[in-house]
């Protein structure tokens, strides 16, 4: 059994995953709401780890765990550190 049909309902969550993934990753690149977004990737790629990738050994080209891993390194960093000064949460903390 692959990992997509062990989550239920999976179109929903796919569906969930989806929008974390694209609607997050365009607010950190603009630096809103970093900590927030960056903790549920985090949780998204623990995810995605466990579940889709872990027994397809480590590099990404036979559909291994390195790529979600590098993800949810960055997603923590940026968890622990915040946004920089060219954000927008940076912004609206002057404001």
């Amino acid at each position: 059994m692959d990992g997509l049909n062990r989550i239920k309902p999976g179109f929903p969550m796919a569906m969930l995953a989806g929008g974390v993934e694209f609607f997050g990753g365009l607010a950190l690149i603009i630096g809103l709401l970093t900590r927030p977004i960056a903790l549920v990737s985090s949780v998204l790629m623990l995810i995605a780890l466990t579940v889709v990738h872990r027994s397809n050994g480590f590099f990404i080209s036979a559909n291994g765990y390195e790529f979600a891993l590098a993800l949810l390194a960055m997603s923590l960093s940026l968890t622990i550190t915040g946004s920089g000064r060219i954000s927008l949460d940076a912004i609206f903390r002057k404001v």
